[in-house]
C-alpha cells in the first residue's frame, strides 16, 4: 500500500460521518411522517400516565441520588460524631486514655463544664498535662475487666 497523505484520509472519514448522519436524519424523518399520516397522530400525541412520567423525570433520579448519599455518607457520620461526643462527655477521673499523639496517661480531672482535661503521664514523678477533649483518641478498658477477658 503506498502512503497516502493525511488530508485526503481525513477528508475521507469526515465525509463518511456526515453521511451516515444524513442517512440517519432521512431515517428518523421518514418514521415521523410515516407515523403522522396512520391512525391518533403523532406518536408523542398519545396520553403519558403519572408513572411514566415520573420515572422519565431527572428529578427522580438526582433525588433518588441525594437520598442514597444521605443515607450511606451523611447519616454514619452523624451517628460517629455523636457517639464521640457522648464518649468525650463521659470521661471522668482515673480512666486510663490515649491521645491522638500517642501519650498515654490517666485522667485527673475532667471538669464537665471544660474543654481541658488534665491526665498523669507518669506514675513515679507524677507529671501532669493539660489536654484537650478533642485530643483523646481511645479510652482504655480497667485491668480488671482486661483480665477478666483473657481467663
Amino acid at each position: 500500500m503506498s502512503f497516502q497523505p493525511i488530508e485526503w484520509m481525513t477528508s475521507r472519514l469526515f465525509s463518511q460521518a456526515n453521511n451516515f448522519w444524513l442517512f440517519a436524519n432521512e431515517a428518523a424523518g421518514n418514521a415521523a411522517e410515516a407515523g403522522a399520516g396512520g391512525e391518533g397522530g403523532a406518536p408523542g400525541d398519545q396520553p403519558v400516565d403519572f408513572f411514566q412520567q415520573v420515572l422519565t423525570s431527572p428529578f427522580l433520579l438526582g433525588g433518588g441520588l441525594l437520598a442514597l448519599f444521605y443515607v450511606m455518607v451523611l447519616l454514619p457520620e452523624k451517628r460517629k460524631k455523636a457517639k464521640v461526643a457522648e464518649r468525650l462527655s463521659a470521661l471522668k477521673a482515673n480512666q486510663r486514655i490515649v491521645t491522638i499523639g500517642g501519650i498515654h496517661g490517666v485522667i485527673v480531672s475532667a471538669a464537665a463544664d471544660s474543654d481541658v482535661v488534665t491526665i498523669k503521664t507518669d506514675e513515679g514523678s507524677g507529671n501532669r498535662m493539660k489536654i484537650n477533649r478533642s485530643a483523646i483518641a481511645t479510652v482504655l478498658e480497667d485491668e480488671k475487666s482486661g483480665s477478666k477477658k483473657d481467663s
